[in-house]
């Protein structure tokens, strides 16, 4: 029986701006999110998930990666929940309707190439 290694690669351009993108968006909705004193929001999967995956990206694909991806995997669907059916009803910040979309998006589109790490 062969001993198969895992080849623990660094992150490409691509993955570091995605990851650091997705960082970003997550300190932004915290600041949106204090500002409407709706901080308990931040707890939402999307939230979370946007947090998480930019963590992968931004780090080398190691076993500790991968058991992160694992453990986050079940709220993977949360971003296309969101994008399906969107609230923004209480979004009120300059700019944070256009920022609610760009990370459902994101959220959704990295998925895969997290998956591809």
């Amino acid at each position: 029986m062969k001993d198969d290694k895992i080849q623990v690669c660094n992150p490409s351009i691509l993955e570091y701006i995605l990851g650091y993108m997705s960082i970003a968006i997550f300190f932004l909705h915290c600041y949106y999110k204090i500002q409407s004193r709706q901080l308990i929001f931040m707890l939402n999967p999307c939230h979370v998930v946007n947090l998480i995956q930019g963590y992968l990206l931004i780090n080398k694909n190691e076993t500790r990666q991968r058991l992160v991806y694992i453990g986050v995997m079940n709220t993977l669907f949360s971003p296309w929940i969101a994008i399906a059916f969107p609230v923004t009803c209480g979004l009120t910040g300059f700019l944070e309707v256009p920022m609610f979309w760009v990370e459902h998006y994101l959220a959704a589109l990295i998925n895969p190439l997290v998956l591809s790490l």
